[in-house]
């Protein structure tokens, strides 16, 4: 172990030797996901520096600001969250003028960052404003021909700032990013005007949001536009059935408006899901049999809150309930937990560190009102939630239960434990 005098008046070389050490047990709580003691360790070899090397105590509180940023991030604690954004606004003024063009730009995307996230957390549209001015900020400095990497970043940054405003869904933009780091485009509001194959591959003209029309080539086009009900020419028009767009109109219990006639699946309304198909055929036969006389068949009505959704791609996507912003347009003040990956043993263990559980609580009843996954096998895990909201369990049910160790199953706890302020491994 490396010890260095502190005294007063040591020379600024053994200062920047000291702040080198307080650095590197810094670096060493972030690999454990320790940011709290990250930061405290940061902030000591600020002091060291501080008056003496400039750019070193620059470097430093950006390690801080990133420590505390991710601290608030994942706790969550806004007030971490806004000592980063102080720090980051620190750096920015003290970088500016030319003194230290790279700086400036990373902590004018970092400050970004943590607007977004706390512009998110407390519905605040000035701060989500205020990130997408500091993205744009970053771009000015990031030329694309000399950065390609941290300009792409800071683009796709914006990008989701922007969609953010106004918006707040859990996994999208977390997936969108990690396609494309995969080496794949994502196209948003786009449309395919047309497609042309030839031996040599397919050629598509793709419409922009903005109305220009760019020709592309692939090697192959998949047409995957969504469903239609197969309800034309069955008669069921004749018989009065209700439909909307082609799809029947059921109740709860797969009934449509006229006696007798039942509909399950996707002639029915969304989401059109296997799993929703079959559980409402096994609703439709209990029910069926239950009017026909027999009294041990037990049917229950269908709750569509309760179907749970899963994108089986790389990393996968799961979810159930309402997304935090769908919850507070129905009125419900919310708690909101969130727990990353890499702070899941199990996760470390296979290698796949990347992805996040979140969890939607209204606050006052403790309701569970969403759950939303992005990472590996959360297609599994999500139907542990998808229990819970369907027997209608609040906080302490969760928090309360004992989750087995070491399983990925236990970020679903700790995102509980987060929205309570009770996260344990961060």
């Amino acid at each position: 172990m490396r010890v260095v005098d502190q005294r007063p008046n040591q020379s600024t070389a053994d200062r920047v030797e000291l702040a080198s050490i307080y650095a590197d047990y810094g670096d060493t709580a972030v690999l454990a996901l320790d940011f709290r003691r990250a930061a405290e360790q940061y902030r000591k070899a600020i002091r060291q520096v501080e008056g003496r090397s400039p750019v070193w105590a620059i470097v430093y509180r950006m390690n801080e600001a990133d420590a505390l940023a991710n601290y608030g991030r994942y706790k969550p604690d806004d007030e971490a969250t806004k000592s980063a954004i102080a720090l980051y606004q620190s750096v920015v003024k003290d970088s500016a003028g030319g003194k230290n063009p790279v700086a400036w730009a990373s902590a004018q995307n970092n400050l970004g960052n943590a607007l977004q996230v706390l512009g998110e957390r407390t519905n605040n549209a000035q701060l989500a404003a205020d990130s997408v001015a500091a993205f744009e900020a970053a771009l000015t400095a990031w030329s694309h021909e000399r950065f390609p990497l941290e300009w792409a970043n800071v683009q796709n940054s914006l990008a989701s700032a922007l969609r953010n405003i106004g918006e707040n869904e859990s996994g999208a933009d977390n997936l969108t990013k990690s396609v494309a780091a995969q080496g794949m485009e994502v196209l948003t509001s786009a449309g395919v005007e047309s497609l042309k194959a030839d031996a040599k591959g397919v050629a598509a003209k793709i419409k922009s949001k903005d109305g220009k029309v760019e020709e592309r080539g692939y090697s192959h086009a998949i047409v995957a536009v969504g469903i239609a009900p197969n309800t034309e020419n069955i008669g069921i028009d004749k018989l009065g059935v209700k439909t909307t767009k082609g799809h029947i109109d059921t109740d709860p219990m797969c009934r449509t408006n006229v006696p007798g006639i039942w509909a399950i699946g996707d002639v029915t309304a969304p989401p059109w899901l296997a799993h929703k198909a079959s559980h409402e055929g096994i609703i439709a036969a209990e029910a069926i049999a239950q009017v026909l006389g027999n009294k041990d068949v037990h049917p229950h009505a269908m709750d569509v809150s309760n179907i749970p959704g899963c994108t089986y791609c790389r990393p996968q996507v799961a979810s159930v309930g309402l997304t935090e912003a769908k919850a507070k347009e129905a009125g419900h003040e919310v708690r909101v937990g969130r727990f990353p990956f890499p702070g899941n043993g199990k996760a470390i263990a296979m290698g796949e560190t990347e992805g996040f559980v979140k969890t939607v609580f209204d606050a006052k009843t403790g309701e569970l009102l969403g759950a939303h996954m992005i990472g590996a096998e959360v297609t599994e895990l999500i139907q542990g939630f998808t229990v819970g909201k369907t027997a209608e369990l609040v906080e302490t049910d969760f928090i309360n239960t004992v989750y087995p160790h070491p399983t990925l199953s236990e970020m679903m706890h700790e995102s509980v434990l987060a929205a309570y302020g009770r996260v344990i491994h961060i």
